[in-house]
């Protein structure tokens, strides 16, 4: 899926920032709107934050864990230009 910013069913923000309370995740990226290959993915866990641009790419996951508890934050405005620089 990818996560709608016009506030219609949708994520208020246009970047997600999640951090991680309990519980692994893994979260992958596909290579197009069909959803149908993996392009990446990544799991993360407690003690880590992951900057994810929910609005640009399509996106699925699962939880590694029995249990997930985490804190989801977002950006209203587009914040391309500092990820750009934090994760060159």
């Amino acid at each position: 899926h990818i996560d709608n910013t016009d506030g219609v069913g949708g994520y208020p923000g246009k970047t997600s920032l999640i951090i991680p309370l309990i519980g692994d995740f893994t979260t992958w990226y596909f290579t197009d709107d069909t959803c149908t290959e993996k392009a990446d993915q990544v799991t993360y866990s407690p003690g880590s934050i992951f900057v994810m641009k929910n609005w640009d790419r399509y996106h699925g996951g699962e939880p590694v864990s029995d249990y997930r508890l985490c804190l989801h934050v977002f950006s209203q405005t587009d914040i391309d230009d500092y990820l750009d620089v934090l994760f060159d």
